[in-house]
């Protein structure tokens, strides 16, 4: 018994056409075997609901559909950041059955939605879930790591997947897709069960630069204080950006240690209120929680790609590797990178799994995965999923 994939792009401009064309080239793809699960991404030049609408329509109703608006899509050999760009993996075959959930207001009571949407994974699969894949909002105001935390205690396996987004820059709306509908303030998800493999890698690239600074205020997602100074003054101190450039200038981070001396689950500003002079994050951080101030170099970003491809290709050996799912962080791809260099890392991260593995993602707002046994969200970070026999 094998598990099968089938991965394809559109540049179309008719929104509902291109949907329903991924999902006719899947469906094609497949022939014969099974189609559980299909996994699509668009930037936001799409009408989102024609495109799902397509996808729907052509998928048929006994397909599990979810996926998110995206900053780009990335597929095997492309990264592509503007116009009508549209991807879409479907995922089946003998050995994968796939189950969608949702929950909507994510931004009330985060850690109930979190449990709620487990809960909803688990009744519905046929047997026990080996990987959750989600997708969420950004942009609600929800707690982002009680939500992932709640769910990852009720699912009890991996979870990976990122926050929706939409064109680098002013962040305005982002979209979560479930099944035949387009949702807000909402987290979307698909829990895989059977008999496949599933391998799990991140990359982080970023460090620390030697500045430890103590969260001394702080309100909900907002902190108003390090060590005792406004939030909003040392975050520009440190970025040298503008109060409203800090959110898209992505210069610098905080890294919240782990048990792992090299590996960090790092946070960007999401936004800031001049008003409190506050530094408002995906997620909040108590007071008297411990950060290092961190930065990006382009060769660090490489380097780490590098290393997570070839540990890959080292626990897939002997695997018949059927897929790759990455969801990597905007601010890391275009605005950092440079489009040819961001082509260079996922050419060479490509070039270890060879050249038939099906290749798919969204660059996405807050990066999911699994760290010292929690599960959060990171910025800055790019996490894949590997699927193989």
């Amino acid at each position: 018994m094998a598990m099968f994939a089938k991965s394809c792009v559109s540049a179309g401009v008719n929104s509902f056409e291109t949907g329903a064309d991924l999902a006719r080239q899947i469906r094609e793809g497949f022939g014969p075997q099974p189609l559980s699960v299909i996994l699509a991404y668009a930037t936001v030049n799409h009408d989102q609901d024609a495109l799902v609408r397509g996808i729907r329509e052509l998928a048929g109703p006994n397909v599990a559909i979810i996926g998110c608006s995206g900053q780009g899509i990335m597929a095997r050999g492309l990264v592509i950041e503007d116009g009508y760009i549209a991807g879409a993996m479907g995922l089946g075959g003998e050995s994968l059955r796939g189950t969608s959930r949702s929950v909507e207001q994510i931004n009330v009571d985060s850690a109930s939605k979190g449990t709620a949407l487990g809960v909803a994974l688990k009744a519905g699969a046929p047997e026990p879930l080996k990987v959750v894949i989600v997708h969420y909002d950004p942009l609600c105001g929800a707690e982002v790591d009680a939500f992932l935390r709640a769910l990852h205690d009720e699912v009890g396996c991996p979870l990976i997947g990122g926050a929706a987004a939409e064109y680098w820059g002013p962040m305005l709306e982002t979209f979560q897709y479930i099944d035949g509908r387009v949702l807000k303030a909402a987290a979307v998800a698909v829990g895989l069960s059977g008999t496949f493999t599933a391998e799990i890698e991140v990359s982080h690239g970023t460090q620390p630069i030697g500045i430890e600074m103590t969260v001394t205020e702080s309100q909900g997602n907002s902190v108003m204080a390090f060590d005792g100074r406004p939030a909003l003054d040392v975050w520009q101190e440190l970025s040298s950006a503008a109060p409203a450039e800090i959110a898209e200038s992505g210069a610098i981070g905080i890294g919240l240690p782990t048990n792992d001396p090299a590996a960090y689950r790092v946070r960007c500003a999401f936004g800031v209120d001049p008003k409190t002079s506050s530094v408002i994050f995906q997620a909040g951080l108590a007071p008297g929680t411990r950060v290092l101030v961190h930065h990006r170099t382009v060769q660090s970003v490489l380097d780490s790609t590098a290393a997570m491809g070839r540990r890959l290709a080292e626990r897939t050996a002997g695997k018949r590797v059927r897929a790759l799912l990455g969801f990597e962080c905007g601010a890391r791809t275009k605005p950092f990178l440079g489009h040819e260099i961001t082509i260079k890392e996922n050419l060479a991260l490509q070039a270890c799994l060879g050249d038939d593995v099906e290749w798919l993602g969204p660059l996405v707002w807050g990066e999911v995965f699994v760290l010292d046994g929690c599960a959060g969200f990171a910025n800055f970070a790019y996490p894949v999923l590997v699927l193989a026999d």
